[in-house]
């Protein structure tokens, strides 16, 4: 199966180094893209003096994780590839973690039909710590909830909402549902592809056995009645594009009584007391993210000055 690793880069060509390293020493190599939002660093002097059997692709601004996904994903489809593998550049992926995918992809598509692939994400290089960010979906209010922690155990499971990082998109998924949507720039940008490809008919499979590292960044961690809940300690901005982007896509699925009724109260109430309880600069993630529910309810997604 010719399978395209599409990896996303921006300013970081050490931890590139280190992706491209993992992917050239698995147990099977792909062809690889390496997606530039117009780094300033020494990135492209790196590839074209190290690796030249790379493609590479050098964007002429920064249009987020979405945008190189959109533009890495036209190009699989220009040159006919059968699937990619979606990966930042921060990632390092096991041995087995592609060859794996390949393996249960055949079988769970003879049993099951139109689908698509994830590998898991795990925080530590030991592949001990899952970070169980496959969720399920409520399609009436627009809620999620975590797939059960047992299910990690599994071979395989069916989920809902899946991260990017280590999405195996077979090329059939790409004409028919479409691209990423590069307007979204980061962030949500992965639900609303999943939520897309879901409501065309393909069912989402986490492959337990293919497992990628990457590390988690400007997180906290607080407890709240016993559990333990991730928040951002940093990048406000990102409080903005998540925002945003969450009540533009949830608008977008919902019908609109739902939408209204449920889940806006809903979200709108749980993000702003995680805000004033626990954030840091208040002030600075409120108005990021007031503003991004606004944006978010107008469909205005236009992003400037990054």
């Amino acid at each position: 199966m010719q399978v395209l690793a599409i990896v996303i880069t921006y300013n970081r060509v050490e931890l590139l180094k280190k992706c491209l390293e993992s992917l050239k020493s698995g147990l099977f190599v792909p062809d690889i893209l390496v997606v530039d939002n117009a780094s300033k660093d020494s990135t492209e002097d790196f590839i074209k003096n190290n690796h030249k059997d790379i493609f590479y692709l050098k964007l002429e601004k920064n249009l987020g994780p979405a945008g190189g996904a959109e533009a890495g994903q036209n190009f699989a489809l220009q040159k006919d590839y059968e699937a990619v593998w979606m990966l930042d550049d921060d990632v390092i992926v096991s041995e087995g973690a592609l060859l794996t995918l390949l393996e249960y992809y055949e079988e769970l598509k003879s049993k099951n039909g139109r689908i698509f692939l994830s590998s898991v994400a795990y925080t530590d290089l030991e592949f001990s710590k899952p970070m169980y960010n496959f969720l399920k979906y409520n399609p009436d209010t627009g809620l999620t909830s975590k797939i059960k922690d047992t299910l990690f155990r599994e071979e395989y499971f069916e989920y809902d909402i899946a991260p990017m990082n280590g999405l195996f998109i077979p090329k059939e998924v790409l004409q028919d549902v479409g691209t990423f949507n590069g307007k979204l720039w980061g962030w949500y940008d992965d639900t609303e592809f999943v939520l897309r490809c879901r409501s065309k008919g393909y069912r989402g499979f986490s492959i337990t056995k293919s497992k990628i590292f990457h590390p988690v960044e400007f997180r906290k961690h607080v407890k709240i009645f016993g559990r333990t809940f991730n928040i951002l300690s940093g990048r406000p901005f990102r409080m903005y594009l998540g925002t945003r982007n969450n009540v533009y896509v949830q608008k977008k699925f919902l019908k609109p009584l739902n939408f209204y009724f449920v889940f806006l109260p809903v979200f709108f109430f749980k993000r702003l007391i995680s805000i004033l309880l626990f954030y840091d600069n208040r002030g600075v993630f409120l108005k990021n993210f007031l503003n991004g529910v606004v944006d978010g309810i107008k469909g205005s997604l236009e992003v400037q000055n990054v």
